[in-house]
């Protein structure tokens, strides 16, 4: 056999896919004289990748058959060679949604998860936050309650990958530290609400917002009568308004403590202090709202404390002795001329040694002035009386004493009124020191002439007790009548400051 023929032979292609291995079977001397060899051609392009056939080869002149029956009792064996089966994806049993829990995620896939739900978290935290204006709690609660919604997701996602044949034990693992996280989380958003609140009063505290302070300490569990961290924020703020000039919010801050929250340490001795200092400030400056009664009651009640040493007293002293005198100008001016009185000599009785005492004592005798005039007016006379005659005795050194003095010598009005009295001529009624009826004698130091209507006007009579008496001219002389009490002469007393009114008079004619 030629090349030519060796080479169509070897690029023969095969026809089959069963074939016959070439084995030699014989005598020991054809083996050893003869070899034969049996070669699988490589398959075509035209053919499948697994195809084989099996081409015999020519040795020298001789050609061995492809199948050798040296013994006819052999049956060779028989090979199949089959395409191998396609390689099957994991998800091969399983398609759409389910095949996508079947197969292992991407690496990328699994962090943008777990990266995105924990931003999703952040957002919704800041948008309650921001948006809604909840405080720290609430928006730890909404994230809380979302945070454990995804945990369950993520056990219920875990759950179906391994029922759909995804088991492994990095997936798991994973599936269970992210729902872990998130659980944990949860838990945390929910129950941690208590030292939120209290973190964020914090915050709120050293900003000076106090009144948020207060409110996050109260959802902190904060109550009264003990509540330390409550009372030292009001604290707190009553010293800020008290800088501020605010006196009125800051006393009524250090109150509330005082007040509601009594059983909270030092703060409530803080508190004590602190209105004291308001209370000061205020009535040192001055102010048209200063509420005097009430800064008077606390300063005896603060003095007589344990939180006031023998300084603290001393300085609570002078304060109320300006609170006393301020109150007493300041009743002064609403006209409540009594009770300016009562304040103004209180300074001078309890406060002798302070330096408004001076000034109080000046200021009193302009008061005790203007209650007597008051009372004029009034037609209290005899209480304006007693006011000038404390006047002139109390306050002599001052010009009101004076006055006074001078208000109470000098001379008033007498008015009264006379019933039937006769005309044509006219009556003269008299008021005489001097009188003595049997010998028809009047001193008649005063004259008045009864008009038509009976009304009759002594003016500018000089204190004293004077008898009454009337005469008119008829033919034949003068007739003379005159009033009196049991037998005696009716006198009249002529008091000081007020216009004295005799009231009605008879004539017995």
């Amino acid at each position: 056999m030629d090349d030519a023929q060796l080479d169509s032979q070897l690029t023969q292609p095969a026809s089959t896919e069963r074939i016959a291995p070439d084995v030699s079977h014989g005598h020991d001397e054809a083996r050893q004289s003869q070899a034969s060899a049996t070669i699988l051609a490589s398959t075509s392009p035209e053919t499948s990748d697994d195809t084989r056939a099996a081409t015999t080869l020519p040795i020298g002149d001789i050609t061995l058959p492809s199948t050798f029956d040296a013994h006819a009792d052999y049956t060779a064996p028989t090979y199949v060679l089959s395409r191998p089966a396609p390689a099957q994806h994991p998800s091969g049993q399983h398609t759409g949604f389910v095949g996508l829990l079947a197969r292992p995620f991407p690496f990328w896939m699994s962090a943008f998860l777990v990266v995105g739900v924990f931003t999703l978290l952040s957002l919704v935290y800041s948008a309650t936050e921001v948006l809604a204006g909840a405080d720290w709690a609430d928006g730890a609660v909404v994230v809380g309650r979302l945070a454990l919604i995804f945990a369950g997701v993520t056990l219920l996602v875990t759950l179906l990958r391994i029922a759909v044949g995804r088991r492994a034990l990095s997936m798991i693992g994973l599936a269970a530290l992210f729902c872990l996280l998130l659980t944990g989380t949860g838990i945390g958003g929910l129950n941690f609400s208590t030292a939120l609140h209290r973190m964020q009063a914090g915050v709120l505290e050293g900003r000076g917002i106090y009144e948020a302070a207060i409110h996050e300490y109260t959802l902190a569990g904060e109550s009264a009568p003990n509540a330390p961290d409550i009372a030292r924020v009001y604290d707190e703020w009553g010293e800020s308004l008290l800088k501020a000039h605010d006196y009125a919010r800051s006393v009524a801050a250090f109150s509330v403590v005082a007040t509601n929250y009594a059983e909270s340490g030092d703060e409530v001795m803080r508190a004590y202090a602190g209105m004291f200092k308001g209370f000061t400030a205020w009535v040192t400056a001055n102010a048209k709202d200063v509420p005097y009664l009430t800064a008077l009651s606390y300063f005896d009640t603060y003095a007589s404390s344990a939180a006031c040493d023998t300084a603290c007293k001393s300085e609570v002293q002078g304060t109320e002795a300006l609170a006393a005198y301020q109150y007493g100008l300041q009743l002064f001016n609403g006209g409540q001329f009594a009770e300016s009185v009562k304040q103004l000599e209180a300074v001078q009785a309890q406060k002798p040694a302070s330096a408004y005492a001076p000034q109080a004592h000046a200021a009193a005798a302009t008061a005790y002035l203007a209650l007597g005039k008051q009372q004029i007016s009034g037609q209290f006379c005899q209480s304006a009386i007693s006011t000038y005659q404390t006047l002139t005795k109390r306050y002599a050194d001052t010009p009101e004493g004076k006055q006074a003095q001078t208000a109470l010598q000098a001379p008033v009005n007498v008015t009264g009124h006379l019933d039937k009295s006769p005309q044509n001529p006219a009556l003269t009624i008299a008021l005489s020191k001097d009188a003595n009826p049997i010998g028809y004698y009047f001193s008649n130091d005063y004259r008045a002439t009864v008009d038509a209507n009976g009304n009759f006007t002594f003016t500018n009579v000089i204190l004293g007790s004077y008898s009454i008496s009337a005469s008119r001219n008829q033919s034949g002389g003068q007739k003379t009548i005159y009033w009196s009490s049991n037998g005696n002469l009716y006198f009249v007393k002529v008091q000081p400051l007020c216009a004295m009114q005799l009231g009605t008079l008879h004539y017995p004619g």
